[in-house]
């Protein structure tokens, strides 16, 4: 038997009698992990966040420009981008919302249900069409990642590619 002299069995009685410092030891361990998926859970929440914000202001800038109106601004453009400015709230850039904001016109809805586009429109330079016609808003806003830790998981180069559709037929 290992512990059945004296020496043994002494030794092993010292090693488990103190306990002193083992709640430092177990913290020492769990925390970095804890703290870990506390921020990756904020990181993301404020991502998802960023992504409802988003998706209503796309859809407030569809629905301004299916009335083909400018809103007493000069054009249906700058009317469009204060819709956006007015429904990012503060939490994303308008300006780099409007920038990232890109549009394809179809002449029908048959157009648009076979993949048909009368014109397509690059980011910061939308065209919303004319009456009656199917406009596919989208909006691609870069979204810096806070945590440097959770850049290869969420995004890539400390970026995560937010992205928003919203498809509309203007008004006649």
């Amino acid at each position: 038997m290992f512990f059945s002299s004296k020496r043994g069995s002494r030794h092993f009685r010292l090693f488990y009698s103190g306990t002193k410092g083992a709640a430092a030891v177990e913290y020492a361990i769990v925390a970095p992990v804890l703290f870990f998926l506390i921020i990756g859970i904020i990181q993301y929440n404020v991502i998802i966040f960023g992504i409802t914000v988003l998706e209503g202001a796309t859809i407030a800038a569809a629905r301004a420009g299916a009335t083909l109106s400018t809103g007493g601004y000069s054009s249906q453009s700058a009317y469009i981008k204060s819709i956006l400015a007015s429904n990012v709230g503060g939490l994303l850039d308008a300006n780099k919302a409007y920038s990232n904001l890109s549009t394809v016109v179809y002449n029908t809805s048959d157009d648009y249900a076979n993949s048909n586009p009368e014109s397509s429109c690059s980011a910061g330079n939308p065209c919303f069409g004319a009456a009656g016609e199917v406009v596919v808003y989208t909006i691609k806003y870069p979204w810096p990642i806070v945590a440097p830790l959770f850049s290869t998981i969420f995004g890539s180069g400390g970026i995560y590619t937010i992205s928003t559709n919203m498809i509309v037929q203007n008004e006649p």
